[in-house]
């Protein structure tokens, strides 16, 4: 019985233009032209036959012009809920990111639903799309190193601490800390901190970090193999937008070009891990 409910909606559409056809039908059936006294103008002008087939013909097309305005009414109503779901969709879209990897699934579907309700029940949407910007890495390192004591005064050259300045790369100004750092010399540590030199780094200066053994040099000999430097960097906008964390871990693999009392060398750094977040 669909077709029922089908015709039903039609009539109901055409019926807010189905004035235009009664009309004319009433003028027509009830022999309209003798309320404005040109019946007999009619007569003289047309032939009776003749005029009842223009009648017809003109109440067809109007059948057909009930038609088409009830259609372009559907029409347009469609397009306003196709353009309103778009719209929302590219919201879901904007914060689909935000929410994957955070809230899993069951977030991405929240996501669409509120994408669908608003679609249904939202006004026309905003000529352009502003959705929340991510958050990005703001700050870049140059060149993490580790040194040694240039004064040894007897022995092997000695460990002495790790740099790794850190340049503020953005436009903004930042707040900064090292929430952790460590060193190990062939895997014993050899140095350890937490929240260390927090400030605020001006946009596109550099913070200078340089930290050194409290206990003083620590004896490095032809024996040892790798010193491996381990570091993460927690900074935030000002005023802040949320918390941004760099880690790094660094490996400097020891060579004695100079001899077992000259200073070692690091062959080549080897990064074992990096991740930004």
């Amino acid at each position: 019985m669909s077709w029922v409910s089908d015709l039903f909606e039609y009539a109901k559409a055409v019926g807010n233009y189905w004035w235009a056809i009664f009309g004319w039908v009433t003028f027509v059936t009830g022999d309209g032209a003798n309320w404005f006294g040109a019946k007999d103008w009619l007569d003289r002008k047309i032939a009776v036959q003749h005029r009842r087939k223009l009648e017809i013909a003109i109440m067809v097309g109007l059948v057909f012009y009930a038609g088409f305005e009830a259609w372009n009414d559907q029409h347009g109503k469609l397009q306003t809920t196709g353009d309103r779901l778009q719209y929302w969709q590219g919201v879901a879209e904007a914060r689909r990111e935000q929410i994957e990897g955070k809230e899993g699934n069951g977030g991405l579907q929240a996501a669409l639903r509120d994408a669908q309700r608003g679609a249904a029940t939202s006004g026309p949407p905003p000529s352009v799309i502003r959705p929340k910007p991510h958050l990005g890495r703001l700050i870049a390192y140059d060149g993490p190193s580790i040194y040694f004591d240039p004064n040894a005064p007897n022995g092997p050259m000695g460990f002495l601490g790790v740099r790794f300045p850190t340049r503020n790369v953005s436009s903004e100004t930042i707040s900064i800390e090292v929430a952790h750092l460590s060193v190990s010399l062939d895997g014993a540590l050899a140095m350890r901190g937490d929240h260390l030199n927090k400030g605020f780094l001006p946009q596109t200066q550099t913070m200078p970090f340089n930290f050194k053994r409290i206990e003083g040099v620590l004896p490095v000999s032809q024996d040892n193999k790798t010193i491996t430097v381990e570091f993460e960097v927690d900074y935030d906008t000002v005023p802040a937008t949320g918390i941004r964390r760099s880690y790094r871990k660094i490996a400097y693999p020891l060579t004695w070009p100079n001899g077992p009392k000259g200073e070692p060398q690091s062959s080549e750094p080897q990064m074992l891990d990096s991740w930004e977040r």
